[in-house]
């Protein structure tokens, strides 16, 4: 079982779980007198494009992108699982044990929206770029299993969805005409399609799925991660009915199980403890490693805002 997995599963079912006692790498600005950590985000990051780092240490690290330095740290969470962005730079951050999503503007470091997840435990979010809908993978609730919550233009209370044969719910992603794609536990670890109202199965051909994957569409192709069990990873492109079209071999970047795809380049939150970044579709070694600690769960990349 994957750290990336433990981890989850401590936050879903909170059975004896705290929050990590870890120091992050830095929060430089971050202490308040009380040495509390507490958000802060230099002014120099508002105006370039940023890189979220969610971690175990139950902090979200901001980068610059690609030269990596420190600008920022958001705190304040219960404890942090997945990230994503919406086409203006918002950042969305899964507050599993708060139960609820909240939502910060490019560079900003204090929360713009809250937005409630009822009785679940969000693992991973995805935003749709052609309406700004928000969908959200709730691994677990407090009286029951996964579900799927979508936030109309990323407001309001969720519409929630639910299939019986998937009992966990991890990595989202949205991808052509509406469609959502993520994985799930059910008799195993399983990939699906949710479109319409309607949950399917899809057989990931070539691929086998045993433990979870992150699901990116990018560059017109849906994508899978998964390791090779020699510390690296494949990025695999597959089509929408689960056919394999492609694949980028990243070396000496451990698992990689969540990654954003962003223009040339992929970035990983690796079970090695740091943020490789690679070459996309290229692949190969890493052509950067940004720091990170006690263990990145998710990474996205925040563009700046266009003047």
């Amino acid at each position: 079982m994957s750290t990336a997995f433990r981890r989850l599963a401590c936050i879903a079912l909170l059975a004896g779980c705290t929050q990590s006692s870890a120091s992050p790498v830095a929060l430089p600005e971050g202490r308040s007198d009380a040495g509390v950590a507490r958000s802060w985000v230099a002014p120099e990051g508002r105006r370039q494009n940023l890189l979220y780092v969610s971690g175990n240490s139950g902090y979200v690290y901001i980068y610059t992108f690609p030269a990596g330095k420190l600008v920022g740290t958001l705190a304040g969470f219960q404890e942090v699982a997945g990230v994503c962005s919406d086409a203006a730079g918002n950042v969305f951050v899964a507050n599993s044990a708060g139960l609820d999503v909240i939502e910060y503007a490019h560079g900003g470091s204090s929360p713009i929206a809250t937005l409630a997840d009822g009785e679940n435990y969000s693992f991973s979010c995805s935003v749709d770029p052609r309406n700004g809908d928000l969908a959200v993978s709730n691994i677990f609730s407090l009286s029951g299993g996964g579900s799927i919550a979508i936030y109309h233009h990323a407001r309001g209370v969720p519409t929630m969805y639910q299939d019986p044969q998937s009992l966990e719910n991890f990595f989202i992603g949205y991808g052509p005409r509406l469609q959502l794609f993520f994985d799930a536990q059910g008799s195993g670890v399983e990939f699906w399609r949710f479109h319409r109202g309607r949950f399917s199965a899809i057989d990931v051909k070539g691929v086998t799925m045993n433990s979870p994957e992150g699901i990116q569409y990018a560059r017109g192709s849906l994508t899978i991660s998964a390791p090779d069990g020699s510390q690296n990873a494949f990025i695999y492109r597959l089509t929408t009915s689960g056919t394999i079209t492609g694949a980028t071999h990243l070396l000496d970047g451990g698992d990689c199980l969540a990654y954003d795809i962003w223009k040339t380049y992929v970035i990983c939150a690796s079970s090695n403890g740091n943020v490789p970044v690679f070459a996309y579709p290229a692949g190969g070694p890493p052509i950067e490693t940004i720091g990170a600690s006690s263990g990145p769960f998710a990474v996205v990349i925040s563009e700046a805002p266009k003047r």
